[in-house]
């Protein structure tokens, strides 16, 4: 079983070695993988729509993993019981329902060791509901694949304090800045140059206010990378088992065509 980068990168924050439930499964694509690369040996596989479910049945029985992986058919969390999961995946799901599941089914969400998440809008709106509720961000990667950038927020109880552009940027992300967090930004940065030509041949005051907020976006990005290593006092802690785990998945065999949510641009 082959994933893209997006799944890919989420599959390498997972725990290894200990149970992980993939809520949004579609057809089981990251547990299967998870499984058969021994990542994990067992897998939860959920989603609250019974096609899914019934697709997830018949790919997993085509890998001979009926064993190793449940598929169940519910709503969120409500699939699990507390403690049951070492990690909890949530991906290709907008941030806000993100917030809902987590909400929800605090309790379960809590009992989870570590929470993986691959929003697809609304990063920020995820960030301080994290901070808000008890979890910290311990790792964050950007993943990058037909042309879009797909951020991917860890998040493990804690304590969490974060500035306005780490909110919107993400702390982890600012601080150790990896190359794909820094491309997304020109791109996003190219991005903004091509809408303020355009507004800039039209008048009125909703392309002026359109203008000033692109500016404004646009002087953050070149204060984010101006500076090549942010003030380490709110430093997300327990990074480096992190980065060991996202470098022994990332060695295994992922790669391939992503079959995981919706293919659309996702900004921090």
């Amino acid at each position: 079983m082959d994933l893209g980068a997006r799944l890919q990168t989420v599959a390498g924050m997972v725990y290894p070695g200990r149970l992980v439930a993939d809520i949004g499964s579609d057809h089981a694509y990251l547990p299967i993988a998870l499984v058969l690369q021994r990542i994990c040996p067992q897998a939860i596989a959920a989603d609250k729509n019974e096609g899914p479910c019934q697709s997830a049945r018949r790919f997993i029985a085509r890998y001979g993993l009926c064993d190793q992986i449940d598929v169940r058919c519910g709503d969120g969390l409500a699939v699990l019981q507390p403690g049951e999961a070492t990690t909890i995946v949530l991906a290709g799901m907008g941030g806000r329902l993100i917030c809902d599941i987590l909400q929800n089914a605090l309790t379960t969400a809590r009992s989870a060791e570590r929470l993986v998440m691959q929003p697809q809008k609304d990063c920020a709106s995820l960030r301080t509901f994290l901070a808000e509720n008890g979890w910290q961000i311990d790792l964050e990667q950007v993943a990058q694949e037909n042309g879009f950038f797909y951020p991917v927020i860890a998040a493990v109880r804690g304590k969490m304090s974060l500035s306005p552009l780490e909110v919107k940027y993400g702390p982890y992300l600012m601080h150790e800045r990896p190359p794909s967090f820094i491309q997304m930004l020109q791109h996003r940065r190219s991005e903004i140059r091509r809408l303020l030509e355009l507004l800039a041949k039209e008048s009125g005051e909703s392309a002026a206010e359109r203008r000033a907020v692109l500016q404004e976006e646009e002087q953050e990005l070149a204060i984010i990378m101006r500076n090549d290593r942010f003030d380490n006092k709110n430093k997300p802690k327990g990074c480096g088992y992190a980065e060991n785990i996202v470098c022994a998945s990332a060695a295994g065999s992922f790669g391939g065509s992503d079959q995981h949510g919706t293919d659309e641009f996702v900004g921090v």
